[in-house]
């Protein structure tokens, strides 16, 4: 909720987003459900098509192009290969990243 409430902020959705899900509805109305009530969602927000099959050199140019200091949440794949990379963002990049354990919060 306190990221979709500022134009400074931005939603990264990897991958197609099928009709009537919630991610193709952020996509194409900027909007999505949250404790049951429609929110308008005021960051950007972008799809990027990476494959899960390759694709490393494109997810690296995306970070690699981040404006500000972002913190980067690297939640998709198997977790050393989710904390390699958030080493690489880490030392190479220069930015913040973090591998959440399943369950785990943050405030943003």
């Amino acid at each position: 909720q306190k990221i979709g409430n500022s134009r400074k902020n931005g939603v990264f959705l990897v991958g197609y987003q099928i009709p009537g899900t919630p991610g193709r509805e952020l996509l194409d109305e900027g909007k999505c459900v949250i404790d049951g009530k429609v929110q308008n969602v005021k960051a950007q927000v972008k799809r990027f098509d990476f494959s899960s099959h390759s694709g490393a050199n494109e997810l690296k140019d995306a970070i690699k192009n981040l404006q500000g200091n972002p913190t980067v949440y690297v939640v998709h794949g198997e977790e050393m290969n989710c904390e390699m990379f958030a080493d690489w963002i880490n030392t190479e990049v220069g930015l913040k990243a973090v591998v959440p354990k399943a369950g785990e919060g943050f405030t943003i």
